[in-house]
């Protein structure tokens, strides 16, 4: 291959180079400039775009707040604390409490976990909303609602006008779940005499009872 060939090679190629670079840096214009018109976000490269130093943010330092029973007053209305029934919080009691067991004198020292993260507590039911001042207040709420009993249903005329008793039992006790199934039991009790049956009647509801008896 001759010299001649060569430079012209050189030349060639050095010029297709040339025309890349100018299509190149003139798309490169059109783009950035129909990104400015339509407001598009441009992806900046480093060592190929100028890039401004970003400004350095202050870091947020969350302070933690002590519990919340350190700040409570002596006088606080335990009503406004804890208003309803949910989930033992420990920041909010006010007073010690301790649940749990210990296997041996190691483990935690011999002693019983007390309050802070105690799952044991959070697991069983607690009647903090039952105190007798909520008791109060829900009495109060309720008396609104009442209308005063009426005079003369009083004995024998109360079974007259309501035949109909229900007996109904509530159970208490430690458990992770506050529903007993036991509590689904209701007995209905009413006089034969109110349905005015004849004897027939009568003499069928009794046998039926003797039988599931």
């Amino acid at each position: 291959m001759s010299s001649l060939t060569v430079k012209k090679h050189a030349f060639c190629s050095r010029f297709f180079v040339a025309c890349c670079r100018l299509q190149y840096s003139s798309s490169a214009e059109k783009v950035q400039e129909q990104g400015q018109k339509e407001n598009f976000r441009q992806l900046k490269i480093a060592g190929v775009h100028e890039i401004k130093e970003r400004i350095q943010r202050t870091r947020f330092q969350r302070v933690r707040q002590p519990p919340r029973h350190l700040k409570m007053k002596v006088d606080q209305d335990w009503t406004n604390v804890w208003p309803t029934a949910h989930s033992f919080k420990w920041s909010v009691v006010p007073f010690p409490v301790r649940q749990g067991h210990v296997k041996n004198l190691a483990e935690n020292e011999g002693m019983i976990p007390e309050k802070y993260g105690n799952l044991e507590l959070m697991k069983i039911p607690n009647f903090l909303h039952l105190t007798p001042l909520h008791i109060k207040k829900q009495c109060q709420a309720l008396k609104e609602l009442c209308t005063p009993w009426p005079e003369g249903l009083e004995g024998k005329e109360i079974n007259r006008l309501f035949p109909l008793e229900s007996e109904t039992n509530d159970y208490c006790f430690a458990s992770n779940n506050i529903r007993d199934p036991r509590a689904r039991n209701v007995t209905v009790k009413f006089d034969v005499a109110h349905l005015k049956l004849t004897k027939a009647a009568k003499r069928k509801i009794s046998s039926s009872s003797w039988r599931s008896l």
